[in-house]
């Protein structure tokens, strides 16, 4: 029988890590309903879904930089 995939709880720090968001930014989404919504998971506190997250950052254009100009001696 297959081992059943764990799909974590992240505390809003977690999310900012793996966003590159901030707090005000990820609220803003999710009331714009453009960011996955948090669960409250009570006593006021809430925590998201980590594979929603990753979801939702995999949509994300990637971003990529040239190669860096060599500094002048």
């Amino acid at each position: 029988m297959a081992e059943a995939e764990v799909d974590y709880l992240i505390r809003i720090g977690e999310v900012e890590k793996q966003t590159g968001l901030g707090r005000s930014s990820i609220y803003r989404r999710i009331r714009e309903g453009s960011f996955p919504e948090a669960l409250n998971v009570g006593g006021g506190q809430v925590r998201w879904r980590q594979s929603e997250v990753k979801g939702w950052a995999d949509t994300r254009e990637r971003v990529t930089f040239g190669p860096q100009l060599a500094s002048a001696e």
